[in-house]
């Protein structure tokens, strides 16, 4: 009776170390696979690194190399005859120049413009073809000695003087009036000092006046 209990107590020890035995095998097998799927993880892991990282190469094909170059040969200058036009050989000496007449140009300053205006005839008068070219030269003589007043031209004064005058038979100035005034003293008064300052006139033509001739003249005062 004493043996039964070693009996039973022996199977129990096999199942415990079958037990034991099974669960170290799972463990190792477990351990096992959890480092072949770290294996494998990281080396996905690199791969697709070195893909990313990886620079793109492309295949350029080599040129062929020729062994045989074909022989070039060099150009001759062409001789090219200069056809530049020769002009012809002319002796200074023949050239044969137009003589021109020689006068004195006089560049008159305004002062002195009216004054070589008019020409003489030969009886000492100035030759003018009408009244009205006559008129013209003093109008013109008139305005070259009309000098604006300063202080009227500051204060922008404008005006238009009618003046009066008589020229005797030799040309001299008489009877000098205002008949008609600007409104402005020193207009005014300018335009019979330009009048004064143009005289003496030429002669008037004996035979387009007769005797003293008497005008009647605007002077416009305006700044431009």
């Amino acid at each position: 009776m004493a043996a039964f209990p070693e009996q039973l107590h022996e199977p129990n020890r096999l199942i415990r170390w079958i037990f034991i035995f099974s669960f170290i095998v799972h463990i190792l097998i477990f351990f096992y696979v959890s480092v072949i799927y770290k294996k494998n993880e990281l080396s996905v892991i690199e791969l697709s690194l070195q893909q990313m990282l990886a620079p793109s190469t492309r295949s350029i094909p080599r040129p062929k190399l020729l062994k045989n170059l074909p022989e070039i040969n060099p150009v001759n200058a062409l001789d090219i005859a200069d056809q530049t036009p020769h002009a012809p050989d002319i002796d200074p000496s023949e050239i044969q120049t137009e003589k021109l007449p020689t006068e004195d140009v006089i560049s008159a300053v305004p002062g002195q413009i009216m004054a070589n205006v008019p020409i003489l005839g030969s009886g000492g008068a100035a030759a003018y073809l009408t009244q009205n070219d006559y008129v013209d030269v003093l109008r013109l003589k008139i305005e070259s000695r009309k000098k604006y007043p300063e202080d009227a031209r500051k204060k922008h004064i404008e005006g238009k003087v009618l003046v009066r005058f008589l020229i005797t038979r030799d040309g001299q100035l008489s009877s000098l009036q205002v008949v008609k005034g600007s409104g402005h003293k020193q207009l005014d008064q300018a335009a019979l000092k330009a009048v004064e300052d143009a005289a003496p006139f030429s002669a008037p033509p004996s035979n387009l006046f007769n005797g003293p001739l008497h005008l009647e003249l605007s002077i416009v005062f305006e700044i431009m």
